[in-house]
């Protein structure tokens, strides 16, 4: 399964995850912090680049840096210069 299949299933882009207040960074981030807390992500495993992955989810670019950046300030994901995010 791809890691967007694996993302998308039953996640932010579900109608019912559409019909709340909640902004999209924020779903997305919630539900990257439990896969990597579930170990349904691994430490290590690398996430699409921003644009790879908004485009794949039909989301901005924007959404998909403001969650990578969250979780980056919380300590759930790393990067490196020029490199991915992982």
């Amino acid at each position: 399964m791809s890691l967007h299949n694996f993302i998308v299933a039953g996640t932010i882009l579900s109608s019912k995850a559409k019909n709340t207040d909640t902004p999209k960074y924020q779903k997305l981030a919630a539900m990257l912090r439990g896969q990597t807390e579930t170990g349904q992500l691994k430490s290590g495993q690398k996430l699409p680049p921003v644009r790879e992955m908004a485009y794949q989810m039909g989301v901005t670019a924007g959404t998909i840096a403001r969650s990578y950046r969250s979780l980056i300030d919380e300590g759930y994901l790393k990067v490196g210069v020029g490199q991915r995010t992982y």
